[in-house]
Order: structure tokens, then sequence, then C-alpha cells
């Protein structure tokens, strides 16, 4: 709160020269956001101010460091008014704030990589004055192994004024330029360019109406090198979102989608000769070779090992096809529908699934292997298994290239 001065009513000044008076203080222009600022492994920044009836809503969006391998988003649990101290605004209510989760679509599974943390704030003055929030600890709930006490202590220190936030200026590009290849169809629907950023909207379809697995972009340069985008989330009507580190603006590039899968909806049913007692005596995460070569798709799958855990065992499940020629995998990421059952009458339910790429390079790319989690332990008596999914999944490999020249940013 800033204090008014007040005048002298009972003396006068002495008639000396007095120096001239100094200007009030204005408040320093407030950046375009977002505003970033990096402390004890994370980066938060202040993404969006919007004024409300009685309140001001602020974003924050939450995210580790490259390289801060302990961090785990998903035991984020929002800030709450005992995290951070505010000048210029008070808490609007003892609630946190609302979360939204942004997954990195562009590896597969999804990963959770950053949250946005919206609240309300009350301003105790005019919003041409200044709004100070420093925010000294990341709450996490307690479960996490990697922060102790439930918080990450740091200083993240921001300071705008409300009444002139203006967002980074960009400029919008309308393209809607479509290509199909390989059974699916990439359309690249628009590009937002900023000084720090390129956001660019796409499609990715399936000729077939199949559901696909992760999808993403990449930018070609005209010097022939591929940059990835930072994430890409999900965005309305079934778009995507890619978020790049500011691409050259003017120039001429090409825009590409990676490899993906497509979901084939066929049942398949394996059965797997397995050693229970073998498994049973095994030690936790030490692979037990398995041989069987089975035929899904057309191509040869080989059921290469059963790996035991605790409460847990993986089964995994190669490619075999010669000259990383092969394309289809066994489990499609997603809401699959899978079953195991021994032959002695257990059921052992699916805890999860990846399906993994060879490549070359960021757009040379082969189907290599899936890795099926299941609860439970195999008894020793155990002889067989069957695995039962309704569908297995089958590389796109394109290529899907667009050509466009990038918008230059209006910087006002």
């Amino acid at each position: 709160m800033l204090a008014a001065c007040g005048q002298n009513a009972v003396s006068q000044a002495p008639p000396s020269p007095t120096p001239a008076a100094t200007p009030a203080a204005t408040p320093a222009a407030t950046p375009a956001l977002p505003i970033a600022v990096t402390d004890a492994g994370f980066t938060v920044s202040l993404v969006k101010v919007e004024p409300k009836t009685n309140s001001t809503a602020v974003t924050f969006r939450v995210e580790a460091v490259p390289g801060n391998q302990t961090a785990n988003m998903d035991f984020y649990s929002g800030l709450e008014p005992f995290n951070y101290a505010l000048t210029g605004a008070s808490w609007v209510n003892d609630q946190s704030g609302a979360l939204k989760m942004i997954g990195d679509r562009s590896v597969n599974p999804p990963r959770l990589v950053a949250i946005e943390d919206t609240f309300d704030l009350s301003l105790t003055q005019d919003a041409s004055q200044p709004v100070e929030i420093t925010i000294n600890a990341l709450p996490f709930r307690g479960s996490n192994p990697s922060v102790r006490d439930g918080n990450v202590k740091g200083h993240w220190d921001f300071r705008f004024t409300p009444g002139s936030i203006q967002p980074l200026p960009s400029t919008h590009l309308s393209v809607e330029q479509n290509t199909k290849a390989d059974g699916a169809m990439f359309l690249l629907n628009a590009i937002e360019q900023s000084a720090k950023q390129t956001v660019v909207t796409f499609h990715a379809m399936a000729d077939s109406g199949g559901r696909l697995g992760a999808t993403s972009i990449v930018a070609i340069l005209l010097d022939g090198s591929i940059v990835s985008p930072q994430r890409v989330e999900d965005g309305a009507e079934e778009a995507k979102i890619a978020t790049f580190d500011a691409l050259p603006a003017g120039e001429k590039l090409t825009f590409a989608l990676q490899p993906t899968l497509v979901e084939v909806k066929q049942p398949i049913d394996l059965t797997i000769p397995v050693d229970g007692q073998a498994v049973a005596a095994g030690q936790a995460s030490q692979p037990i070779p398995l041989s069987l070569t089975q035929v899904v798709g057309g191509e040869n799958l080989g059921i290469t090992s059963v790996t035991p855990g605790p409460d847990s065992f993986q089964i995994r499940i190669e490619n075999k096809q010669p000259d990383h020629s092969g394309r289809v995998l066994l489990f499609m990421p997603g809401p699959t529908d899978v079953t195991l059952k021994d032959n002695l009458g257990n059921t052992y339910p699916i805890m999860g699934g990846t399906s993994n790429f060879g490549k070359s390079d960021l757009l040379t790319m082969w189907a290599d292997a899936s890795t099926l989690t299941f609860k439970g332990t195999l008894a020793p008596g155990v002889t067989e298994l069957t695995l039962h999914t309704d569908s297995y999944a089958r590389q796109l490999r394109g290529p899907w290239k667009i050509s466009v020249q990038l918008p230059v940013p209006d910087n006002g």
C-alpha cells in the first residue's frame, strides 16, 4: 500500500532555496506475460491475470526444470494462503486454487509435465498500482517420496500492475492445410508466433476412424535440423496444441507429424508356456527369458520375458520382423480390454502397459516392444498363461509434411 504524503500546516519552510521536488515514482511497466521465475528445481510462470466482477484471477504454471529427476507433478496439491505473501492484494477465500493438468502427449504413454494453478485475489488498492506475490513453497502431498515435509521451499517473486497487464504480443496465422499418407491425415490448423514461443494447433486422424496413440509434430528448419516441441496438449474439438520455443520468425520451414499408432479392433488370444516355479523363485526386477513366437497382424511377435516383482510381474512382447520393418505392437495404450489367466484358474488384473518405438531420428521409427504389468504373483504350479486383448496396435509412419512461412510477431 502506498502511503500518502502530508504537508506541515503549522510552520513555514525557511526562506532559503529549496531543492526541486522529486516526482513520485510510477510503477514499473509490467512485462508481457508469461513472467517466469526458476528456483529449487521448478519454474513457476505467471501466465494469466484476468479481472472479474469482484476479484482478479491469477494463473500460475508450475513445472519441473529439465534434469529434475525427483520431481513428480502428480503429487502437486495446489497453492494455499500460507504458501505465499501478498502486497497490494488479499486472498479471497481459504480454499486452494483450481488445478489444470498439462500432459505431454508427444510421448507414449502421455506424462504430466506441468500444472496450471488458478485462484482469486481481491485488490486492496487501485488496479493501476503494483501487486507483489512471493511464493515461498510449492505444496506436494506427503506421499511424494522426494519431498520430505510436503513442500518444496524456494522463492518465486512476481511484481505486476493488474491494470496494465498485457499478453505477449503475437501474430496469428491461419493455415488449414492437410496431407494424407499411410492411412492417416495430418491437418495443420494455425500458428501463433511470438518472441518467446511458437504455438501450433493441429489434428491427426486415421482414415479408418480408429483411435490414434500419442501424436506429436516436429519442426524441420532450413538447415535440416529437427526441433521438438516443449509439450503437446489436448485442445478443443480433438485438436492438439504443440508449444515450441520461438522458431525463426518469417522463415519458411516444415512441420511434420511423427509416426504414431492406430488401434486395430481384432481380438487376440495368446497361450504362453511359463515355469511358475522359476518365476516364483526369481529375483525381483530380473527378467526370466521366454521363447515363444506368435503371429499377430501378419507379423512375428516374440514373448521374450517375464519379470517378477514384489506384488506384480511384467510380460514383454517384442516385434521380431527383420530390418526394423515391423509395425505391429500387441498393446494399444489407452482404454484397452486386456485379461490374463493361468492354468490354475487365477486371474491377474492389468495395472498398465507401454508400447515403444525404436528410432534412428525423430521421424524414422519402428515398432519395438510392448510391456504389460499385471497385479499379483505367479504360483509355483503355474505352467501356462492365457492372454486376451480386444485389439492390437499398428504403427503409421507417413510421411506427413506441410511447409509454411512463419509470421513475424507484432511487437506493437
